[in-house]
């Protein structure tokens, strides 16, 4: 697969939360997400909260929504992933 591909027709789509934008990003840019035909998980990370939330596409019975905290971290159905907590908000 070339890069170009990957950035035009993305399967997953992890977002990193900004407070000035948080708004916008959970609301429009959800939405326009959610119309990329080939999407199938919508991850946005929270870095003031230490939270993740994910949206699955069910099938055809629309979308999951799933809030994490703690020490579960993002798991990532559609790349048989999960991304530890730790590893998320790691700081130095």
């Amino acid at each position: 697969m070339s890069d170009a591909k990957a950035l035009s027709d993305p399967t997953v789509i992890i977002e990193v939360l900004s407070p000035s934008t948080t708004a916008f990003d959970q609301g429009t840019k959800l939405e326009e997400y959610r119309r990329i035909a080939r999407v199938r998980t919508i991850a946005f990370v929270d870095p003031a909260n230490e939270l993740c939330r994910t949206i699955e596409r069910q099938s055809d019975t629309g979308w999951l929504d799933h809030i994490f905290s703690g020490e579960r971290g993002i798991p990532i159905p559609t790349l048989d992933l999960l991304i530890p907590h730790d590893e998320i908000f790691a700081r130095d």
